[in-house]
């Protein structure tokens, strides 16, 4: 078997070349030395774009710093939503209308609150979002079947 690297091109200068090696093939057909430029062209790319892909790795690692302290901070405003939330549905008399969801609210508040005291602060927030979320099923609950009643 004879080795082939005399046939495909190793520069540029051949590559540009490489376009008029057929002449009566058509502009747009894959010849092998095409191909190879294309590849070629790849692998120069890689080179100049060492920048981009260091930029694109320094941009991953904060954004995963970013996330990594997001979630290693106590979830101070999710805590304080919940509560309101809570609060707010309490008033509007959500414990005789929607029992079902305050108590879920109020599992779900003390579950955060038992959560930061662990430190697992990635789950308390979610417990404390899910604790407004419910709390405020209630309010609508409350407000639905207040609309109702009037009608």
């Amino acid at each position: 078997m004879q080795p082939i690297t005399g046939l495909l091109p190793s520069t540029n200068a051949q590559c540009r070349n490489a376009r008029s090696d057929s002449p009566g093939a058509s502009p747009l057909a894959l010849t092998p030395r095409r191909a190879a430029c294309y590849v070629l062209a790849g692998f120069e790319s890689d080179r100049l774009n060492k920048n981009t892909t260091l930029v694109f790795r320094a941009l991953s690692l904060l954004l995963a710093c970013i996330a990594v302290v997001a979630c290693t901070t106590p979830p101070v405003q999710e805590m304080s939503d919940a509560r309101q939330a809570i609060a707010a549905a309490e008033q509007a008399n959500g414990v005789k209308a929607a029992p079902d969801s305050l108590n879920d609210a109020h599992r779900f508040l003390a579950d955060a609150e038992r959560q930061i005291q662990e430190e697992a602060y990635g789950q308390a927030r979610m417990n404390a979002v899910r604790a407004k979320n419910r709390a405020s099923q209630a309010l609508h609950a409350i407000q639905s079947a207040a609309e109702q009643g009037a009608r």
